[in-house]
């Protein structure tokens, strides 16, 4: 629903100074919400915007997936690609009346709650290292 795809949207322009002088380069990167078809598989673009310099892709796709929402009369699925899967994208939706379906990077890493508190140093911040790519953190049930 709202993917950023810089890859294949961003153009660059390249500012060739002086001999001697810096090369400046900037990219100019889009964000585009898409819609999916009643009938069939595709997806449609719903909205096709310039990211500015003061704007990331996380705060563009929140913003787009808040305009969104206030249209439908459902709760929304919005699917993400890797680039939105971590915490600062999870906390800028946190408000919003839509439910993520987050694809995460294979290397990331994700850490349990931490045990309690043993009374000696500074208490634990993270619980159990989970790593996507390591089959040997997964923690297995019976």
């Amino acid at each position: 629903m709202g993917t950023t795809r810089s890859e294949d949207t961003q153009r660059k322009n390249f500012s060739w100074g002086q001999k001697g002088e810096h090369k400046h380069r900037t990219k100019l990167q889009y964000a585009h919400a898409w819609i999916p078809e009643a009938d069939g598989s595709w997806a449609l673009p719903l909205k096709h915007e310039r990211i500015t310099s003061f704007e990331t892709p996380t705060s563009k796709a929140a913003f787009q997936l808040k305009q969104v929402t206030r249209e439908l009369r459902t709760r929304p699925l919005a699917a993400y690609d890797r680039g939105y899967g971590n915490a600062k994208f999870v906390q800028a939706t946190e408000e919003i009346e839509a439910d993520l379906l987050l694809r995460l990077a294979s290397n990331r890493c994700v850490w349990g709650t931490p045990g309690a508190y043993k009374g000696r140093g500074a208490p634990c911040k993270h619980g159990h290292k989970f790593k996507l790519n390591d089959p040997q953190t997964w923690l297995l049930g019976n």
